[in-house]
């Protein structure tokens, strides 16, 4: 193998490389810090285009039957249901569903 030395530059990724032979060759590994902020930013573009593509499954679609929920048993039930309070169906069954949609 021969070292070229002339050919010695600085890579995209902050290491600096020799091409051997058509090669390239790290000079020492590439550093990361405490944090890899490159692969967090790029974790989370990448979950933020993921999120963006199926948002009709991850938000729309919860809250569409929630509300579809709501109305069927408000209707079914409403003014039916006698506890002996003054809390109305519909009141006592909003957090229920809020809970159901985001489980």
């Amino acid at each position: 193998m021969r070292l070229n030395l002339a050919a010695r530059r600085i890579s995209p990724y902050g290491a600096s490389t020799f091409i051997i032979d058509s090669y390239l060759m790290p000079l020492r590994p590439i550093q990361i810090g405490l944090i890899n902020t490159i692969g967090t930013w790029t974790l989370y573009q990448r979950e933020v285009m993921r999120f963006v593509k199926i948002l009709g499954q991850t938000v729309a679609a919860p809250m569409t039957t929630a509300v579809l929920f709501m109305a069927v048993f408000a209707v079914a039930v409403g003014d039916r249901m006698l506890d002996g309070s003054d809390l109305s169906y519909v009141v006592f069954l909003g957090p229920g569903l809020v809970m159901m949609a985001v489980l």
